[in-house]
């Protein structure tokens, strides 16, 4: 069935299928090692909005609460990053059901020792989003040293 099988000694394209895998395997967890330690800070914040036909403002700072925002506007919150003494790749990432109306005005970029940055985080409600509906999710700051 398989001629390389047939007799008692290894093919050697069985030895090179075999060098190949276990240097994938090593390059792979070596890229994917180097990629989670070089995270050092992960913060997350609640982010939540009542779809309604009228404007209503949450200023608490505990999450991104938007408040309450008509189809077809938009609210506007502010997130300020800093960082110590290392060179820092931000990323900013959402899940959840309000993702699909999260903006942000600025994503993996990186950041110099001591800098702190103002990003705006936008959820824009499209015109034909149900009125009377609630989203929410988790907004990811993810911190990596560079």
């Amino acid at each position: 069935m398989f001629a390389f099988l047939s007799n008692k000694k290894l093919h050697p394209f069985l030895y090179v299928l075999l060098a190949a895998s276990l240097i994938s395997l090593f390059l792979s967890f070596f890229v994917w090692s180097n990629y989670y330690s070089s995270v050092y800070k992960i913060q997350k914040f609640g982010m939540d909005v009542y779809v309604i036909n009228e404007l209503g403002f949450d200023v608490s700072s505990e999450a991104m609460h938007f408040g309450h925002v008509p189809p077809g506007a938009r609210a506007l919150k502010h997130v300020n990053i800093s960082v110590n003494d290392i060179r820092t790749l931000v990323t900013i990432e959402t899940e959840g059901n309000i993702s699909q109306f999260v903006y942000v005005s600025d994503n993996d970029f990186i950041m110099e020792p001591h800098e702190t940055r103002k990003i705006e985080v936008t959820a824009a409600i499209p015109n034909n989003t149900k009125i009377n509906s609630y989203y929410n999710g988790i907004m990811t700051v993810i911190l990596r040293k560079i």
